[in-house]
């Protein structure tokens, strides 16, 4: 009698082991899955930060050269001003004095 009820002591723990193994894969199944997910969702977090990280760089290039540019525009600019508003005396080329231009002229309205 002693061994039925080991052998029925056993099989109950059996059983129990075994409802115990079957809750352990399905939740090993349910974060490997979840595991799963998250890689592929971390790759496309990558894959878009790294495109994200690209259009900066281009984007910070362009503002630079475009920058550059703004600058030499407005030194140019400078530059212009700064000749138009200082009297040089010179004309036609720069080949005129600024005396023989003012004689040019009234020879001219004569």
């Amino acid at each position: 009698m002693a061994d039925v009820e080991k052998l029925q002591k056993l099989q109950e723990k059996n059983a129990q082991l075994k409802q115990a193994n079957k809750v352990l894969k399905e939740g090993l199944l349910d974060q490997q899955e979840n595991t799963g997910r998250l890689e592929r969702q971390l790759k496309e977090t990558e894959a878009t930060l790294k495109q994200q990280m690209e259009d900066i760089d281009r984007l910070q290039f362009q503002n630079n050269r475009v920058s550059k540019q703004l600058g030499s525009v407005t030194a140019q600019l400078e530059e212009s001003k700064q000749r138009q508003s200082q009297p040089t005396g010179w004309s036609v080329g720069g080949l005129i004095s600024g005396k023989q231009q003012q004689e040019l002229a009234m020879k001219a309205e004569e």
